[in-house]
């Protein structure tokens, strides 16, 4: 298993902040819609599914800083979130979303 990691991707103009942890198949991770259920290396959810998979789980826009202006419905996230597939190279990705990140 591949250790965790984060980062900030900037994409658009704007700042994705990225935790990453375990190795295998890529896992696209998107969180619900509640500001507290932000998932980082070293949450559960993300602790179980880094034994089988290397779990990429971004903060969506808004929750770690101010929304930027141009980022108002959930198609604009995503096409953000189309993008960064793009950036990261996740061709054949498994994509896992709660709530509003569904």
């Amino acid at each position: 298993m591949g250790g965790s990691s984060s980062r900030t991707l900037q994409m658009e103009g704007v700042a994705i902040e990225i935790a990453e942890q375990g190795g295998g198949p890529p896992l696209l991770l998107l969180h619900g819609g509640h500001p507290s259920v932000r998932i980082g290396a070293n949450d559960t959810i993300v602790e179980l599914l880094s034994g089988d998979a290397r779990v990429i789980a971004p903060t969506h826009p808004g929750f770690a800083a101010p929304a930027p202006a141009h980022l108002t419905t959930v198609d604009d996230l995503a096409y953000l979130y189309l993008d960064l597939m793009d950036a990261l190279d996740l061709r054949a990705c498994t994509v896992v979303g709660l709530s509003v990140g569904g």
